[in-house]
């Protein structure tokens, strides 16, 4: 019996008096057994009811492991057929948890990147993998992935990947927020693709447009060479360098350079320009054999064009040469003087640096053309542009402006120092002989730019320098002087070329007394200092330097008539 149902019957019995000594009616019991069967029926409802629930509960139960059941083979196949997506579109994903590090990735990531199968779960993806915008982009924050992520609709790009033991490429990449929008911090997932064959073949085609263009608009070789190297870094993101044929001659090239004889890991290919070898173009990337081959074919597209280049400079710099260089004798022109002399004397204002200029003549020419003919005097022009390149420096300009006539330009020269270096040139032409011609001497006249005047008036001061040198014995070197100017301003043109004036009668018998000539011109110029020095007026002065050009005249032999 049960536990309550007795504790039941005890309250029943001690209500109806049963359990007392007097003997309980029929009445009484009755009621007794009435409230019995009336307890049963109770009870008997209350098994029924709890049995009609468990047999529910376990029917719902049932059903609801069938749904989960089902459920969890739904889910299953779900995620195998996405997989099975995933691994069919080639792409890799990557899932980077909160905390920055890696939680998962797909097989196409790790193959793309190189990196064993989990070699990248719990990792930061940054210090596995290198990505970095191709293009610059001040909004790329590679060492926070999730936080990027957060932006507004994300993030996608174009970027270059590369991995420590993976081939380097570019990949379109997205990265999203993964979880619910309440979540302070949440994973996200990075999708990329490998686009590298793609996006080089766009970049390669603009690149070689770009080229082209600065070839067809007559670009000098350095500005193309430069423009090449920097298309190249940014199509394969490696060091690139064009360098002399057989290693580089620049002991300042990269050392990475120094390997292209010894180290065949570096891609190079030769620039050839009307059959000679011109250069090499190198890149410096380690990696597989079909994608240095490709390289490889890329450079030769690019020598193609460096190569056009290097010919229309080539061509370009003759035409220039044309135009500027005398035929004869290599030196400038004389527009290519006159292009030089302004630009000097613009330099020369602008710094207030001295310009110096010296014109010379050979003297007596006209007599080895007539006496030895033409070619003779054009072996004598080459032989005096010879002597006197070889006394100028690096930064002057000589040039020839006339027949026998010759500019010599010195920036940052004062009067003085281009004295001197004139000196030494007229030392150098008489101290040896010429070819057919023998011995011969030249005439020099000297000036200084003086700030505010033209490249014109230089010139027609060192001409007139060089009149008086001429004038005055020649085989001399005369400086412009104020004393200068005034001498020529009192000098009578008629009677200076009269040949009866000491002037006129010295350059008659010239041919037959240069060395008496010579001897009255030194003679004359001491004189005509030490006068100076005393403080003669210039005509007293221009009348000693006659007497001292005739004194020595009557030991020469005139000329017949």
């Amino acid at each position: 019996m049960p536990e309550g149902f007795h504790a039941l019957l005890t309250r029943q019995l001690t209500r109806e008096k049963l359990g007392q000594a007097t003997p309980p009616g029929a009445a009484a019991w009755a009621r007794f057994l009435g409230r019995i069967s009336a307890t049963y029926g109770d009870i008997d409802r209350e098994r029924y009811v709890y049995e009609r629930s468990m047999r529910i509960a376990s029917l719902e139960m049932e059903e609801m492991a069938r749904r989960v059941t089902e459920a969890s083979d739904r889910v299953a196949a779900e995620r195998d057929r996405l997989a099975a997506i995933l691994g069919s579109l080639g792409d890799g994903v990557i899932v980077i948890g909160p905390g920055g590090a890696v939680e998962s990735a797909n097989p196409e990531a790790h193959g793309l990147l190189g990196v064993a199968a989990g070699g990248l779960v719990g990792r930061a993806l940054a210090d596995a993998v290198h990505i970095a915008p191709v293009d610059e982009d001040p909004s790329w924050r590679g060492d926070d992935l999730p936080a990027l992520a957060a932006a507004a609709g994300g993030y996608t790009g174009v970027m270059r990947v590369a991995a420590p033991h993976g081939t380097p490429f570019v990949a379109d990449l997205a990265l999203r927020e993964l979880g619910d929008a309440d979540d302070a911090r949440r994973a996200c997932v990075v999708v990329f693709r490998d686009v590298t064959d793609t996006w080089r073949a766009g970049r390669e085609r603009a690149a070689l447009e770009r080229l082209s263009r600065a070839v067809a608009e007559g670009a000098p070789t350095a500005r193309v060479v430069a423009c090449a190297a920097d298309e190249l870094v940014t199509l394969f993101g490696v060091r690139a360098l064009v360098v002399p044929v057989g290693g580089p001659a620049d002991p300042a090239s990269p050392s990475w350079v120094k390997r292209l004889s010894a180290d065949r890991t570096l891609v190079n290919v030769t620039v050839s320009v009307d059959g000679e070898a011109w250069g090499d173009i190198v890149l410096d990337m380690p990696g597989a054999d079909d994608a240095r081959g490709e390289a490889r074919q890329t450079l030769a597209r690019f020598g193609d064009l460096m190569a056009l280049a290097v010919a229309n400079d080539r061509a370009r710099q003759s035409l220039v040469a044309l135009a500027t260089t005398d035929a004869l004798t290599g030196l400038r022109n004389t527009r290519a003087f006159r292009q030089r002399l302004a630009a000097e004397a613009e330099f020369a204002l602008g710094l207030g640096r001295p310009l110096s200029l010296v014109v010379l003549d050979i003297d007596l020419f006209k007599g080895v053309n007539d006496v030895h003919g033409h070619p003779a005097g054009d072996a004598v022009l080459v032989e005096m542009a010879r002597r006197l390149g070889d006394s100028a420096r690096a930064d002057d300009c000589v040039a020839r402006i006339g027949g026998e006539e010759f500019a010599w330009l010195m920036p940052n020269t004062d009067l003085l120092s281009a004295m001197e270096a004139a000196e030494r040139a007229r030392e150098d032409v008489r101290g040896a002989p010429f070819p057919v011609a023998g011995m011969l001497t030249a005439s020099f006249g000297a000036a200084a730019w003086h700030p505010g005047g033209s490249g014109d008036e230089l010139v027609e001061r060192a001409d007139a320098a060089l009149y008086w040198a001429k004038r005055h014995g020649r085989d001399a070197v005369f400086p412009h002087t104020d004393e200068l100017a005034a001498l020529l301003a009192a000098a009578d043109p008629a009677a200076d070329a009269s040949p009866a004036s000491p002037e006129g009668l010295l350059e008659l018998v010239a041919a037959r007394a240069d060395q008496h000539a010579a001897h009255a011109v030194r003679v004359g110029r001491l004189a005509d200092t030490i006068a100076e020095r005393v403080g003669w007026a210039p005509q007293d002065r221009r009348r000693l330097l006659q007497a001292c050009l005739v004194h020595d005249l009557a030991l020469a032999e005139p000329p017949d008539g």
